[in-house]
This record gives C-alpha cells, structure tokens and sequence, in this order.
C-alpha cells in the first residue's frame, strides 16, 4: 500500500510550437502560398529583434516559400501570410503537439478547424 505524505504542486509550463503541432495547426498547408507545408518557419527570423520562437511567430511552410523568405521580414519581400498563427488553446496545444495527424473528428474539439 503506497500513502501520500505530501503533495507537490509542479508548475505547468505553455507547450512550445513543435514541428509536428504547427504543421498539424495549420492542417500542412503553407502560410504564404498555401501549398503543401512540410516544414516550418518564423515569420520574424529568429536572427531580427522579436524572432521568438512561440506560437505566435511559427508558421507551415513549403520548401521553396521558406528558402525564398530565408532571414528576411515579411515586409522586404512584399508577402502577406495567408495564415494567421495562433496559440492553440487548452488541452489542444499538447494534444497538437503530441500526436502527427490530427483525426478530422476532432477538429471542432482541437481549435484546428479555424
């Protein structure tokens, strides 16, 4: 028999944007051309001030957006992001960040239906 003598309270942290969560969030499609994302990318680079990396500033991306876009801001290219990254909220955020394909019955549950 196991007895709790004392319970810790573990401070729980925001899930940081994964590879497989943003692709899942933003159903793989590229957030500026909106073609086949398979890969991901800051929209402000990581290099500029204000490059984090949360979900706020991490999008899908296709290889040819995202070697184009390389370390340059939106704004120097003329590019407009046809996604708007979000925080995923709840239990959808780890569940994001979990699992590879989001089943499409979950969805409405997820937030990845926006």
């Amino acid at each position: 028999m196991v007895r709790l003598l004392r319970y810790v309270t573990v401070p729980h942290s925001k899930p940081l944007p994964t590879r497989r969560g943003v692709l899942a969030r933003d159903r793989y499609r590229c957030g500026y051309c909106l073609g086949r994302g398979d890969t991901i990318d800051h929209v402000i680079p990581r290099s500029r001030p204000g490059g984090v990396h949360d979900w706020e500033n991490v999008v899908a991306a296709c290889r040819r957006c995202n070697g184009k876009k390389d370390d340059r801001l939106l704004s120097e290219l003329g590019w407009t992001l046809k996604i708007t990254p979000y925080r995923p909220t709840g239990l959808s955020g780890i569940l994001l960040s979990a699992v590879d394909v989001v089943d499409p019955l979950w969805e409405p549950y997820l937030g990845a239906a926006a």
